[in-house]
């Protein structure tokens, strides 16, 4: 499948957007959260939502390896535990 420059470019785009409001949103809940921790932060949320189905696609299986309420439930846990211990620095 060959994706073209603009499409291309919309996904750059999109996903420049998630990160940039997701690290915000740390930054938010977190006030004691570096700028550097909350742009880490937000590649790993962001990256760890769409890899997950990249890696569906990309290895061609019929399904997800984890049922997606499951999946979005533990990655919410992590990534709230985490911005959590920094507001408690």
């Amino acid at each position: 499948m060959r994706t073209s420059n603009s499409t291309t470019s919309a996904y750059a785009a999109l996903v420049d957007t998630l990160n940039t409001e997701l690290a915000e949103w740390i930054t938010a809940w977190a006030p004691a959260t570096t700028q550097e921790q909350a742009k880490v932060l937000a590649a790993i949320g962001v990256n760890g939502i769409l890899g997950a189905r990249f890696a569906t696609r990309l290895f061609h299986q019929s399904q997800a390896q984890v049922a997606d309420d499951q999946y979005l439930a533990e990655w919410t846990e992590v990534l709230g535990a985490r911005i959590q211990t920094i507001g408690a620095d």
